[in-house]
Protein backbone atom coordinates (compact mmCIF):
# COMPACT_ATOMS: atom_id res chain seq x y z
CA UNK A 1 0.00 0.00 0.00
CA UNK A 2 1.41 3.07 -1.28
CA UNK A 3 0.40 6.64 0.45
CA UNK A 4 1.42 9.98 -0.61
CA UNK A 5 -0.88 12.59 0.89
CA UNK A 6 -0.11 16.25 1.38
CA UNK A 7 -0.21 17.54 5.37
CA UNK A 8 0.40 20.79 5.22
CA UNK A 9 2.22 20.58 8.97
CA UNK A 10 4.20 18.18 10.68
CA UNK A 11 2.42 16.04 13.28
CA UNK A 12 4.23 16.50 16.96
CA UNK A 13 2.40 12.97 17.84
CA UNK A 14 1.13 10.14 16.41
CA UNK A 15 -2.05 10.72 17.51
CA UNK A 16 -2.20 14.07 15.60
CA UNK A 17 -1.28 11.70 12.31
CA UNK A 18 -4.35 10.46 10.24
CA UNK A 19 -2.43 8.37 8.27
CA UNK A 20 -0.21 6.54 11.37
CA UNK A 21 -3.74 5.29 12.68
CA UNK A 22 -4.74 4.08 9.92
CA UNK A 23 -2.10 2.44 8.22
CA UNK A 24 -1.67 0.62 12.14
CA UNK A 25 -4.98 -1.15 11.26
CA UNK A 26 -3.64 -2.49 7.55
CA UNK A 27 -0.23 -3.93 9.00
CA UNK A 28 -2.11 -5.92 11.71
CA UNK A 29 -3.87 -7.46 8.41
CA UNK A 30 -0.63 -8.28 6.60
CA UNK A 31 -0.83 -5.12 4.44
CA UNK A 32 2.76 -3.36 3.66
CA UNK A 33 2.43 0.60 4.33
CA UNK A 34 4.73 2.71 2.75
CA UNK A 35 4.20 6.49 3.26
CA UNK A 36 5.97 9.11 1.78
CA UNK A 37 8.96 11.41 4.01
CA UNK A 38 7.28 14.71 2.49
CA UNK A 39 8.04 17.66 0.52
CA UNK A 40 9.48 20.10 2.77
CA UNK A 41 13.12 19.49 3.07
CA UNK A 42 15.92 20.65 3.55
CA UNK A 43 15.64 21.86 7.12
CA UNK A 44 15.47 19.26 9.71
CA UNK A 45 12.40 17.63 11.70
CA UNK A 46 10.07 18.25 8.64
CA UNK A 47 8.79 14.51 8.42
CA UNK A 48 5.10 13.96 7.50
CA UNK A 49 4.90 10.37 8.66
CA UNK A 50 7.85 8.46 11.21
CA UNK A 51 5.43 5.77 12.57
CA UNK A 52 7.86 2.45 13.21
CA UNK A 53 5.27 0.23 11.18
CA UNK A 54 5.49 2.78 8.29
CA UNK A 55 8.02 2.04 5.57
CA UNK A 56 8.87 5.96 5.31
CA UNK A 57 10.72 6.85 1.92
CA UNK A 58 12.90 10.04 0.86
CA UNK A 59 13.13 10.95 -2.65
CA UNK A 60 16.32 10.78 -4.42
CA UNK A 61 17.70 11.87 -8.34
CA UNK A 62 18.54 9.25 -10.85
CA UNK A 63 21.88 9.29 -13.34
CA UNK A 64 19.17 10.33 -16.20
CA UNK A 65 18.74 13.89 -17.47
CA UNK A 66 16.59 15.84 -20.36
CA UNK A 67 19.07 18.01 -20.61
CA UNK A 68 18.75 21.94 -22.08
CA UNK A 69 22.12 23.43 -22.12
CA UNK A 70 22.84 27.44 -21.63
CA UNK A 71 26.01 28.71 -23.59
CA UNK A 72 27.06 32.19 -22.29
CA UNK A 73 28.58 34.85 -24.89
CA UNK A 74 32.27 34.05 -23.64
CA UNK A 75 31.39 30.35 -24.68
CA UNK A 76 31.09 28.92 -21.05
CA UNK A 77 28.26 25.84 -20.95
CA UNK A 78 25.78 25.33 -17.69
CA UNK A 79 23.68 21.93 -18.24
CA UNK A 80 20.22 22.52 -17.10
CA UNK A 81 16.74 20.51 -17.80
CA UNK A 82 13.82 20.66 -19.46
CA UNK A 83 11.08 17.93 -20.90
CA UNK A 84 10.36 20.22 -23.52
CA UNK A 85 12.53 19.66 -26.04
CA UNK A 86 12.07 21.85 -29.51
CA UNK A 87 13.83 21.27 -32.45
CA UNK A 88 12.54 24.85 -34.18
CA UNK A 89 14.28 27.42 -31.68
CA UNK A 90 17.11 29.05 -33.00
CA UNK A 91 19.95 28.48 -32.06
CA UNK A 92 21.62 32.15 -32.22
CA UNK A 93 22.62 33.97 -29.47
CA UNK A 94 19.65 36.40 -27.82
CA UNK A 95 19.92 39.64 -25.36
CA UNK A 96 19.85 37.78 -21.88
CA UNK A 97 18.09 39.69 -19.29
CA UNK A 98 17.20 40.12 -15.65
CA UNK A 99 14.38 41.92 -14.68
CA UNK A 100 14.56 41.00 -11.35
CA UNK A 101 18.47 42.51 -10.90
CA UNK A 102 16.84 45.50 -9.17
CA UNK A 103 15.92 43.80 -6.13
CA UNK A 104 12.72 43.58 -6.29
CA UNK A 105 10.87 40.03 -5.40
CA UNK A 106 8.25 39.92 -8.26
CA UNK A 107 10.34 40.73 -10.69
CA UNK A 108 13.12 38.16 -9.70
CA UNK A 109 10.40 35.60 -9.48
CA UNK A 110 8.76 36.05 -12.59
CA UNK A 111 5.69 36.41 -10.54
CA UNK A 112 1.89 37.28 -12.92
CA UNK A 113 2.27 40.48 -14.42
CA UNK A 114 5.11 41.42 -13.06
CA UNK A 115 7.22 41.70 -16.35
CA UNK A 116 4.61 44.28 -17.77
CA UNK A 117 7.40 47.11 -17.44
CA UNK A 118 10.54 45.03 -18.94
CA UNK A 119 11.02 44.78 -22.86
CA UNK A 120 12.02 41.13 -23.07
CA UNK A 121 10.95 40.67 -26.20
CA UNK A 122 12.78 38.39 -28.34
CA UNK A 123 15.24 37.79 -25.01
CA UNK A 124 16.29 35.56 -22.81
CA UNK A 125 14.98 35.98 -19.48
CA UNK A 126 16.33 34.84 -15.80
CA UNK A 127 13.88 33.99 -13.11
CA UNK A 128 14.47 32.24 -9.25
CA UNK A 129 12.53 29.42 -8.41
CA UNK A 130 10.10 29.90 -5.89
CA UNK A 131 6.63 32.20 -5.64
CA UNK A 132 5.14 30.49 -7.85
CA UNK A 133 5.79 27.57 -10.68
CA UNK A 134 8.21 27.30 -12.85
CA UNK A 135 6.02 26.80 -16.06
CA UNK A 136 4.06 29.78 -14.33
CA UNK A 137 6.78 31.79 -15.13
CA UNK A 138 7.20 30.73 -18.30
CA UNK A 139 3.74 31.46 -19.35
CA UNK A 140 4.46 35.03 -17.80
CA UNK A 141 7.44 35.67 -19.68
CA UNK A 142 5.99 33.94 -22.69
CA UNK A 143 3.17 36.35 -22.38
CA UNK A 144 5.57 38.78 -21.99
CA UNK A 145 7.09 38.53 -25.29
CA UNK A 146 9.99 36.59 -24.04
CA UNK A 147 11.63 34.09 -26.28
CA UNK A 148 12.95 31.80 -23.54
CA UNK A 149 13.86 31.35 -19.77
CA UNK A 150 16.38 30.29 -17.59
CA UNK A 151 14.81 28.97 -14.12
CA UNK A 152 17.39 29.32 -11.32
CA UNK A 153 17.94 27.92 -8.08
CA UNK A 154 18.85 29.54 -4.70
CA UNK A 155 21.20 27.95 -2.38
CA UNK A 156 18.69 26.13 -0.06
CA UNK A 157 17.55 24.09 -3.36
CA UNK A 158 20.92 23.14 -4.16
CA UNK A 159 21.30 21.13 -7.20
CA UNK A 160 18.09 19.70 -7.76
CA UNK A 161 16.62 20.53 -11.16
CA UNK A 162 13.63 19.69 -12.91
CA UNK A 163 12.61 18.65 -16.48
CA UNK A 164 9.35 20.19 -16.53
CA UNK A 165 7.06 20.34 -19.50
CA UNK A 166 7.21 23.77 -19.57
CA UNK A 167 5.52 26.42 -22.63
CA UNK A 168 8.58 27.64 -24.34
CA UNK A 169 12.45 27.19 -24.09
CA UNK A 170 13.89 26.75 -20.99
CA UNK A 171 16.78 25.50 -18.97
CA UNK A 172 16.90 24.82 -15.11
CA UNK A 173 20.06 25.64 -13.81
CA UNK A 174 22.04 24.44 -10.26
CA UNK A 175 22.62 27.07 -7.99
CA UNK A 176 25.99 27.37 -8.21
CA UNK A 177 25.78 27.80 -12.65
CA UNK A 178 23.03 30.40 -11.73
CA UNK A 179 25.35 32.06 -9.84
CA UNK A 180 28.22 31.99 -12.88
CA UNK A 181 25.20 33.23 -14.87
CA UNK A 182 24.14 35.99 -12.84
CA UNK A 183 28.06 37.11 -12.58
CA UNK A 184 28.23 37.25 -16.04
CA UNK A 185 25.22 39.04 -16.69
CA UNK A 186 26.21 41.77 -13.96
CA UNK A 187 29.61 42.03 -15.31
CA UNK A 188 28.65 42.81 -19.48
CA UNK A 189 27.23 45.84 -21.02
CA UNK A 190 25.14 43.33 -23.67
CA UNK A 191 25.07 39.76 -21.98
CA UNK A 192 24.08 37.17 -24.70
CA UNK A 193 23.19 33.43 -24.33
CA UNK A 194 21.80 30.50 -26.24
CA UNK A 195 19.64 27.81 -25.79
CA UNK A 196 20.29 24.08 -26.97
CA UNK A 197 17.89 21.18 -26.59
CA UNK A 198 20.21 17.00 -25.85
CA UNK A 199 17.83 15.14 -25.43
CA UNK A 200 17.78 12.57 -22.31
CA UNK A 201 21.53 11.90 -21.17
CA UNK A 202 22.40 8.73 -19.41
CA UNK A 203 25.38 8.66 -16.60
CA UNK A 204 24.89 12.19 -15.13
CA UNK A 205 26.50 12.75 -11.72
CA UNK A 206 26.06 12.24 -8.85
CA UNK A 207 23.58 9.88 -9.04
CA UNK A 208 21.56 8.85 -6.63
CA UNK A 209 21.83 12.24 -4.66
CA UNK A 210 19.38 12.95 -2.01
CA UNK A 211 16.76 16.05 -3.60
CA UNK A 212 16.77 19.43 -1.65
CA UNK A 213 13.18 19.06 -0.89
CA UNK A 214 13.48 15.74 0.49
CA UNK A 215 11.74 16.27 4.20
CA UNK A 216 14.11 15.13 6.92
CA UNK A 217 14.51 14.19 10.71
CA UNK A 218 14.65 13.35 13.38
CA UNK A 219 10.76 12.95 14.56
CA UNK A 220 11.00 14.26 18.36
CA UNK A 221 8.35 12.10 18.86
CA UNK A 222 8.88 8.47 17.87
CA UNK A 223 10.87 7.75 20.79
CA UNK A 224 14.19 7.90 18.13
CA UNK A 225 13.09 5.42 15.63
CA UNK A 226 15.20 6.74 12.63
CA UNK A 227 13.03 8.24 10.06
CA UNK A 228 13.09 8.38 6.81
CA UNK A 229 14.11 4.98 6.61
CA UNK A 230 15.68 4.76 3.00
CA UNK A 231 15.58 6.80 -0.35
CA UNK A 232 14.14 6.03 -3.32
CA UNK A 233 14.10 7.78 -7.20
CA UNK A 234 11.86 10.84 -6.72
CA UNK A 235 12.92 13.54 -9.44
CA UNK A 236 11.57 13.59 -12.51
CA UNK A 237 9.63 10.16 -12.81
CA UNK A 238 7.92 9.67 -15.44
CA UNK A 239 4.40 9.75 -14.68
CA UNK A 240 0.81 9.09 -15.79
CA UNK A 241 -1.11 12.78 -15.81
CA UNK A 242 -4.36 13.96 -16.41
CA UNK A 243 -4.46 16.92 -18.40
CA UNK A 244 -2.22 17.74 -21.83
CA UNK A 245 1.32 19.02 -20.61
CA UNK A 246 3.54 20.98 -22.85
CA UNK A 247 2.81 23.67 -25.09
CA UNK A 248 0.33 23.74 -28.30
CA UNK A 249 1.13 22.45 -30.82
CA UNK A 250 3.19 20.46 -28.59
CA UNK A 251 6.72 19.36 -28.97
CA UNK A 252 6.27 16.55 -26.92
CA UNK A 253 5.78 12.84 -27.92
CA UNK A 254 3.43 12.10 -25.53
CA UNK A 255 0.78 14.41 -23.91
CA UNK A 256 -0.85 11.89 -21.84
CA UNK A 257 2.66 11.39 -19.25
CA UNK A 258 4.50 14.07 -17.20
CA UNK A 259 7.89 14.17 -15.36
CA UNK A 260 6.93 15.01 -12.03
CA UNK A 261 8.86 15.11 -8.53
CA UNK A 262 8.21 14.28 -4.90
CA UNK A 263 8.67 11.47 -2.21
CA UNK A 264 5.00 10.48 -3.41
CA UNK A 265 7.10 9.46 -6.47
CA UNK A 266 9.82 7.58 -4.14
CA UNK A 267 7.20 5.48 -2.39
CA UNK A 268 5.77 3.47 -5.66
CA UNK A 269 9.17 2.53 -6.21
CA UNK A 270 9.37 0.65 -3.10
CA UNK A 271 6.23 -0.71 -3.27
CA UNK A 272 6.76 -2.36 -6.16
CA UNK A 273 9.72 -3.85 -4.57
CA UNK A 274 7.49 -5.18 -2.14
CA UNK A 275 5.32 -6.48 -4.68
CA UNK A 276 8.56 -8.33 -6.63
CA UNK A 277 9.72 -9.86 -3.07
CA UNK A 278 5.87 -11.32 -1.82
CA UNK A 279 5.89 -12.47 -5.38
CA UNK A 280 8.72 -14.35 -5.34
CA UNK A 281 7.92 -15.92 -1.79
CA UNK A 282 4.96 -17.31 -2.84
CA UNK A 283 6.98 -18.43 -6.24
CA UNK A 284 9.39 -20.44 -3.93
CA UNK A 285 7.00 -21.60 -1.77
CA UNK A 286 7.99 -20.05 1.13
CA UNK A 287 6.51 -18.30 4.21
CA UNK A 288 5.20 -14.66 3.55
CA UNK A 289 7.01 -12.48 5.57
CA UNK A 290 5.43 -10.19 8.08
CA UNK A 291 5.49 -6.51 7.04
CA UNK A 292 8.04 -5.93 9.41
CA UNK A 293 10.68 -8.44 8.45
CA UNK A 294 9.90 -7.22 4.82
CA UNK A 295 10.56 -3.42 5.78
CA UNK A 296 13.93 -5.35 7.43
CA UNK A 297 14.60 -6.38 4.17
CA UNK A 298 14.50 -3.19 2.82
CA UNK A 299 16.57 -1.10 5.12
CA UNK A 300 19.64 -3.41 6.09
CA UNK A 301 20.31 -4.45 2.71
CA UNK A 302 20.06 -0.15 1.05
CA UNK A 303 22.85 1.15 -0.15
CA UNK A 304 24.89 4.16 1.73
CA UNK A 305 26.87 5.02 -1.61
CA UNK A 306 26.27 6.32 -5.17
CA UNK A 307 27.09 4.62 -8.01
CA UNK A 308 30.68 6.23 -8.17
CA UNK A 309 31.00 4.91 -4.96
CA UNK A 310 30.95 7.67 -2.89
CA UNK A 311 28.58 8.34 -0.32
CA UNK A 312 25.39 9.87 -1.33
CA UNK A 313 25.12 13.57 -1.66
CA UNK A 314 23.03 15.63 -0.19
CA UNK A 315 21.82 18.00 -3.03
CA UNK A 316 20.61 20.92 -0.91
CA UNK A 317 24.47 21.23 0.53
CA UNK A 318 27.97 21.61 -1.43
CA UNK A 319 30.55 18.64 -1.52
CA UNK A 320 28.42 17.18 2.23
CA UNK A 321 26.96 13.47 1.82
CA UNK A 322 23.91 13.03 3.40
CA UNK A 323 23.54 11.96 6.73
CA UNK A 324 21.50 8.93 8.45
CA UNK A 325 17.99 11.15 9.70
CA UNK A 326 18.14 12.66 5.10
CA UNK A 327 18.86 9.55 3.88
CA UNK A 328 18.19 6.65 6.59
CA UNK A 329 19.56 3.58 5.65
CA UNK A 330 20.35 4.59 1.99
CA UNK A 331 19.02 4.04 -1.64
CA UNK A 332 16.88 0.82 -1.67
CA UNK A 333 18.26 -2.28 -3.35
CA UNK A 334 16.01 -4.13 -4.73
CA UNK A 335 18.00 -7.02 -5.79
CA UNK A 336 19.64 -7.41 -2.27
CA UNK A 337 16.23 -6.86 -0.57
CA UNK A 338 15.14 -10.40 -2.39
CA UNK A 339 17.44 -11.98 -0.65
CA UNK A 340 17.95 -10.49 2.85
CA UNK A 341 19.80 -13.34 4.69
CA UNK A 342 18.61 -12.04 8.25
CA UNK A 343 15.09 -10.66 9.41
CA UNK A 344 14.22 -8.12 12.34
CA UNK A 345 10.39 -9.18 13.36
CA UNK A 346 7.97 -6.77 15.11
CA UNK A 347 5.06 -8.59 16.55
CA UNK A 348 1.92 -6.22 16.43
CA UNK A 349 1.79 -6.52 20.48
CA UNK A 350 5.01 -5.15 20.45
CA UNK A 351 4.21 -2.30 18.47
CA UNK A 352 0.91 -1.90 21.19
CA UNK A 353 3.33 -1.89 23.59
CA UNK A 354 5.60 0.59 22.23
CA UNK A 355 2.57 2.96 21.37
CA UNK A 356 1.97 2.72 25.44
CA UNK A 357 5.93 3.98 25.62
CA UNK A 358 5.03 6.75 23.65
CA UNK A 359 2.04 7.80 25.46
CA UNK A 360 3.16 7.18 28.96
CA UNK A 361 0.04 3.95 29.67
CA UNK A 362 -2.37 6.46 28.38
CA UNK A 363 -4.53 3.16 27.03
CA UNK A 364 -7.06 5.97 25.50
CA UNK A 365 -4.65 7.13 22.89
CA UNK A 366 -3.48 4.08 22.23
CA UNK A 367 -7.11 2.58 21.76
CA UNK A 368 -7.18 4.83 18.72
CA UNK A 369 -4.89 2.28 17.08
CA UNK A 370 -5.43 -0.53 18.48
CA UNK A 371 -9.75 0.19 18.11
CA UNK A 372 -9.62 -1.95 21.38
CA UNK A 373 -9.66 -1.27 25.10
CA UNK A 374 -6.55 -2.02 25.85
CA UNK A 375 -4.91 -2.12 28.82
CA UNK A 376 -1.32 -0.97 29.14
CA UNK A 377 0.52 -3.89 30.56
CA UNK A 378 3.92 -3.28 29.65
CA UNK A 379 5.87 -0.89 27.78
CA UNK A 380 8.43 -1.02 25.17
CA UNK A 381 10.94 1.93 24.40
CA UNK A 382 11.66 2.88 20.98
CA UNK A 383 15.52 1.31 21.01
CA UNK A 384 14.44 -1.47 22.26
CA UNK A 385 12.00 -2.17 19.71
CA UNK A 386 13.26 -4.59 17.61
CA UNK A 387 13.93 -2.27 14.68
CA UNK A 388 16.86 -3.22 11.98
CA UNK A 389 18.23 0.62 12.57
CA UNK A 390 18.65 1.35 16.24
CA UNK A 391 18.54 4.77 17.29
CA UNK A 392 19.87 5.05 20.72
CA UNK A 393 19.03 8.11 23.44
CA UNK A 394 22.62 9.40 25.21
CA UNK A 395 21.40 12.45 27.43
CA UNK A 396 23.58 14.16 29.65
CA UNK A 397 23.07 11.53 32.32
CA UNK A 398 23.42 8.37 29.82
CA UNK A 399 26.97 7.18 30.21
CA UNK A 400 25.51 3.42 29.24
CA UNK A 401 22.75 2.04 27.47
CA UNK A 402 22.14 -1.50 26.21
CA UNK A 403 19.80 -2.65 23.43
CA UNK A 404 18.48 -6.21 22.43
CA UNK A 405 18.05 -7.39 18.89
CA UNK A 406 16.69 -10.87 17.82
CA UNK A 407 17.41 -11.62 13.67
CA UNK A 408 15.59 -15.38 12.11
CA UNK A 409 17.58 -16.86 9.57
CA UNK A 410 16.11 -16.83 5.95
CA UNK A 411 19.26 -17.79 4.26
CA UNK A 412 21.22 -20.71 3.87
CA UNK A 413 20.68 -23.38 6.85
CA UNK A 414 24.67 -23.52 7.81
CA UNK A 415 25.60 -20.20 7.78
CA UNK A 416 28.10 -17.80 9.71
CA UNK A 417 27.64 -14.18 10.08
CA UNK A 418 30.60 -12.06 11.97
CA UNK A 419 30.00 -8.75 13.08
CA UNK A 420 31.50 -5.58 11.77
CA UNK A 421 31.15 -2.17 13.74
CA UNK A 422 31.77 1.29 12.95
CA UNK A 423 31.42 3.27 15.64
CA UNK A 424 30.27 6.69 16.33
CA UNK A 425 32.89 9.17 17.27
CA UNK A 426 32.19 9.81 20.68
CA UNK A 427 30.14 6.43 21.88
CA UNK A 428 31.71 2.59 21.93
CA UNK A 429 30.19 -0.26 21.01
CA UNK A 430 30.34 -3.70 22.17
CA UNK A 431 28.14 -6.88 21.54
CA UNK A 432 27.42 -9.59 23.57
CA UNK A 433 28.89 -11.97 20.92
CA UNK A 434 30.28 -11.10 17.54
CA UNK A 435 29.22 -14.06 15.89
CA UNK A 436 25.71 -15.66 15.15
CA UNK A 437 25.86 -19.09 13.90
CA UNK A 438 23.08 -20.35 12.11
CA UNK A 439 22.25 -24.33 11.87
CA UNK A 440 18.58 -23.96 10.73
CA UNK A 441 16.25 -21.82 8.42
CA UNK A 442 14.37 -19.98 10.72
CA UNK A 443 16.39 -20.15 13.59
CA UNK A 444 16.15 -16.92 15.85
CA UNK A 445 19.09 -15.70 17.89
CA UNK A 446 19.23 -12.49 20.33
CA UNK A 447 21.78 -10.03 20.32
CA UNK A 448 22.66 -7.10 22.68
CA UNK A 449 24.86 -4.01 22.07
CA UNK A 450 26.11 -1.86 24.99
CA UNK A 451 26.95 1.92 23.98
CA UNK A 452 29.25 3.55 26.30
CA UNK A 453 30.28 6.88 26.55
CA UNK A 454 34.07 7.48 25.22
CA UNK A 455 34.40 10.77 26.91
CA UNK A 456 32.96 13.86 27.27
CA UNK A 457 29.26 14.27 25.94
CA UNK A 458 28.99 16.13 23.15
CA UNK A 459 26.37 18.32 24.02
CA UNK A 460 22.02 17.80 23.73
CA UNK A 461 21.02 18.28 20.16
CA UNK A 462 23.80 16.64 18.60
CA UNK A 463 23.90 13.52 16.58
CA UNK A 464 26.83 10.97 15.04
CA UNK A 465 26.02 8.06 13.70
CA UNK A 466 27.59 4.14 13.13
CA UNK A 467 26.81 0.84 11.38
CA UNK A 468 26.62 -2.75 12.57
CA UNK A 469 27.10 -5.49 9.61
CA UNK A 470 26.73 -8.79 9.99
CA UNK A 471 28.87 -10.49 7.34
CA UNK A 472 28.82 -14.01 6.16
CA UNK A 473 30.02 -15.45 3.18
CA UNK A 474 26.97 -14.48 1.07
CA UNK A 475 25.11 -12.14 2.98
CA UNK A 476 25.63 -8.36 4.47
CA UNK A 477 23.06 -7.32 6.69
CA UNK A 478 23.42 -4.13 7.68
CA UNK A 479 21.89 -1.78 10.56
CA UNK A 480 22.60 1.92 10.77
CA UNK A 481 23.26 3.59 13.94
CA UNK A 482 21.88 7.22 15.07
CA UNK A 483 22.74 8.13 18.70
CA UNK A 484 21.09 11.28 19.81
CA UNK A 485 23.08 13.59 22.66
Amino acid sequence: MSIALPRGYEPTSFHEDSIAVGTFSAMQKGIFPCTGAGNSGPNPETLGHAAPWDMVVGATSTDRKIRSTVTLGDGREFHGETSYQPNTFSNKFLPLVFPGSNGESDQQYCLNNSLSGFDVRGKIVMCYVGATGNILKGDEVRNAGGAAMIVMNHRTIGNTTSSEAHHLPVSHVNYKDANQIINYFSSNSTPIAKITFGGTVFGARSAPALAYFSSRGPAKYNGNIVKPDVTAPGVNILSAWPVDVGPFPSGMKTKTFDLVSGTSMATPHVSGIVALIMSKLKNDNKRQWSTSEIQSALITTANTFDLDGQPIFDEATFNQSANILQRGAGQVNATNAMDPGLLYNIKPEDYVAYLCGIFSNNSTLVAMFTKKNNTCTRSIPGEQLNYPSIGVPMGSSSAMITVSRTVTNVGDANEVYNAMIKEPPSVSMHLSQYRLSFTRVEQQITYNITFTMKGAHPGSGNIEEGQLSWMSYKHVVTSPIYIAF
